[in-house]
C-alpha cells in the first residue's frame, strides 16, 4: 500500500526545501519560482537557521520554513501559506524587513541585496497581493 505524502504539509515542505540533503531541489525551485527576477540563477545554496533571533526581550520571535544563503550572498527566506489570512500582508513585510535589516548588519556597505521573502500560498491572488506587498530591492545605499 502506498500513502500519498501532500508537500504542502508545513513538516513535509521543511524535509522536502529545508534539508541538506535537498540542496538541489532547494536551488531548483527558488531558480523557477524567481525566475527572470533573479540578475543570476541560484548555483549553490547554504541552509540556514530558520529561526530569526530577537534583539531585545520584546522582539516576537520569527520562525520561518527555510532559509537559504546563495554563492553571491543573497538570503532566501522560504515559506508556504495555505491560508490567506489577514495579517498576511503584514507578515510578509515584517519578515522581508527583519531579513533585509539582519543582511545590513552584516555587511553595512551593501549597495545591493537580493534579499528575497517568497511566500507561497495554496492561491494565486495571495501570492499575487504578496508580490505587490513586498517587492525586490533593487538598490540599497
Amino acid at each position: 500500500m502506498q500513502h500519498r505524502i501532500d508537500p504542502k504539509i508545513d513538516c513535509v515542505f521543511k524535509a522536502l526545501l529545508g534539508s541538506e540533503g535537498n540542496r538541489r531541489l532547494l536551488i531548483h525551485f527558488l531558480n523557477a519560482a524567481l525566475g527572470d527576477a533573479l540578475p543570476a540563477p541560484v548555483v549553490e545554496a547554504e541552509i540556514l537557521n530558520p529561526y530569526n533571533e530577537r534583539e531585545f526581550l520584546d522582539d516576537k520571535l520569527s520562525i520561518v520554513d527555510v532559509k537559504a544563503r546563495d554563492a553571491q550572498g543573497r538570503v532566501f527566506q522560504v515559506e508556504i501559506q495555505l491560508l490567506v489570512l489577514p495579517d498576511l500582508p503584514a507578515r510578509i513585510l515584517y519578515g522581508w524587513a527583519n531579513l533585509y535589516r539582519s543582511q545590513m548588519q552584516e555587511r553595512p556597505r551593501l549597495r545591493r541585496t537580493a534579499a528575497r521573502l517568497l511566500d507561497l500560498a495554496a492561491r494565486r491572488d495571495a501570492a499575487a497581493r504578496a508580490a505587490r506587498v513586498c517587492p525586490p530591492l533593487a538598490d540599497a545605499r
